[in-house]
């Protein structure tokens, strides 16, 4: 940074630090509910505009469940057939926040309950050009 006056030039010395920034931000939760189950999801904030992100169908998050051995459990995209339509990335306004869940019943793909144990939510704006993803942990069943 430098500065120059009438009479004078002074420079002030700093580090840079740059830091990549993406159009939204995610802040993952994982939440019981009052019947057993479980909301998973993430806050969705928006830091800036993006004009040339979009949805490329009626998806608007997905969220895969793993076990603490990284097996997936649980997709909230199985056997789902979704429109194909170009939708945003909401919130669309600087500073918004919109909110993304699913709801887990503690079952597997195949409809069996899953073992007591500590598990792994990976929430996906399934956004083009870049996915916006975010994970948490959990345990299964969940504490109130």
């Amino acid at each position: 940074l430098s500065l120059v006056t009438g009479s004078d030039h002074v420079t002030f010395e700093c580090p840079v630090t740059m830091i990549a920034s993406v159009p939204v931000e995610l802040r993952p939760f994982a939440r019981s509910t009052a019947d057993g189950t479980i909301d998973i999801g993430a806050e969705v904030r928006r830091i800036y505009a993006a004009s040339n992100e979009y949805l490329p169908s009626t998806e608007d998050v997905r969220v895969i469940i793993s076990d603490a051995e990284g097996n997936t459990v649980w997709r909230s995209d199985a056997g789902l057939m979704f429109s194909t339509m170009i939708m945003k990335v909401e919130p669309q306004d600087r500073g918004a926040v919109a909110v993304v869940e699913r709801r887990w019943n503690g079952r597997n793909a195949e409809g069996s309950t899953v073992p007591q144990g500590t598990y792994r939510a990976d929430i996906i704006i399934p956004a083009i050009p870049l996915a916006y993803q975010a994970s948490v942990e959990f345990p299964w069943p969940p504490q109130r």
